[in-house]
C-alpha cells in the first residue's frame, strides 16, 4: 500500500505504526513492513506499508482520505513494481 501525507519527521515510523498498523493489524502489527521514503535524508511524507493479510490491506485502505491522528492521509492499493520505482530513485 502507498500512503501519503505520513508526518515529515524522523519519527514517521512511529506515526505509521500508531495510526495504521495499531488499529488495522493489533493482532499482527510486528509482521507489517514499513519503508519512509526519504527526500535528501528527511522523511517526504510519503511510505509503503505492506500487511501480512490481504484482508488487513483492505481494512487499512478503508481509511483513504481520512484523518488519522493530526494528518490527513491518502491510501492506495500498490504493487511491488511501485516500491520498486520508489527504490530506483533511492528514496530509503
Amino acid at each position: 500500500m502507498f500512503v501519503r501525507g505520513v508526518e515529515r519527521f524522523h519519527f514517521s515510523f512511529v506515526f505509521v505504526s500508531h495510526t495504521i498498523l495499531r488499529p488495522v493489524s493489533p493482532l499482527h502489527p510486528a509482521q507489517c513492513s514499513v519503508l519512509v521514503v526519504m527526500d535528501n535524508g528527511r522523511p517526504s511524507g510519503v511510505a509503503f506499508v505492506e500487511f501480512p493479510t490481504p484482508q488487513e490491506a483492505t481494512t487499512a485502505l478503508s481509511k483513504n482520505k481520512q484523518n488519522l491522528g493530526s494528518r490527513y492521509v491518502e491510501m492506495f492499493a500498490a504493487n511491488r513494481a511501485d516500491l520498486e520505482r520508489y527504490k530506483s530513485r533511492g528514496g530509503f
